[in-house]
């Protein structure tokens, strides 16, 4: 429940700063290291370098951005930034630590920076510094050759490996997508599973991870069908529990 109420904050709030102070991200404005957060398209949200704007919908996306726009940096001259604060010219650099165990920061507009961790708390950390914009002027910047797999205007996934939502107002649900949960199931690998945004997902969940059976993870690739309560790597399973699989027993 904390998590819902955490989420719809942070978009509830990036939408105010967005309407109130009249974003203007024009395509002349120079928005890179930004976090975008669109506030009129359910908060579909992205992060700005080098003109393009990369794709945060999941913790899968904000780990292929941590690792493909980020800037290598010696760890004593981290350690000296992060003692008495970064330069300007890193403002809303991704950096990560080559001389230590490869660890990722993110560096706000404030010249201080917040360490990412994993993808999926890496997400959360990014969700925070997000900055509210409107579909024309989000639009203005153009978005990486890879796109998304997520359509914010169409409400709908663009390719077969992903949910196709039927045309569902996600809104701030399309965040909720890190809670695919991966598993290695005996002697293959079914792995992608992943329950209704209902009650009955957040009990099954919060059973299931405190269990232990299965772990949280970004990825969303393998599912295949339409919504359905459970996914099943491309096949619909339909008011399945989770303690009826013999694996997660």
């Amino acid at each position: 429940m904390r998590t819902i109420i955490l989420r719809k904050y942070i978009y509830l709030l990036a939408s105010v700063f967005g309407i109130l102070f009249g974003i203007r991200a024009q395509a002349t404005e120079n928005l890179d290291g930004r976090v975008l957060l669109a506030v009129e398209s359910g908060g579909a949200m992205y992060y700005v370098n080098g003109g393009e704007r990369y794709c945060l919908q999941s913790p899968y996306e904000t780990f292929q951005v941590m690792r493909g726009q980020s800037l290598g940096i010696r760890h004593e001259e981290l350690s000296s930034y992060l003692e008495k604060g970064f330069p300007s010219r890193l403002d809303g650099r991704i950096l990560l630590d080559i001389g230590s165990h490869g660890e990722a920061y993110y560096v706000n507009m404030s010249h201080s920076a917040d360490y990412l961790g994993r993808p999926g708390s890496a997400f959360w950390v990014m969700a925070g510094k997000a900055l509210g914009i409107k579909d024309e002027h989000l639009e203005k910047i153009p978005l990486f050759r890879q796109g998304c797999a997520y359509d914010y205007r169409e409400k709908t996934f663009k390719t077969k490996k992903w949910i196709n939502w039927n045309g569902r107002i996600i809104g701030q649900m399309n965040s909720f997508l890190d809670y695919a949960v991966e598993r290695e199931l005996k002697d293959k690998k079914v792995s992608y599973f992943y329950f209704s945004l209902d009650n009955d997902y957040w009990k099954n969940r919060k059973k299931a991870v405190h269990e232990g059976r299965i772990r949280v993870s970004g990825y969303l690739s393998g599912m295949t069908c339409a919504y359905s309560n459970t996914y099943f790597k491309g096949e619909c399973v339909p008011e399945v529990d989770v303690r009826s699989i013999s694996a997660f027993r």
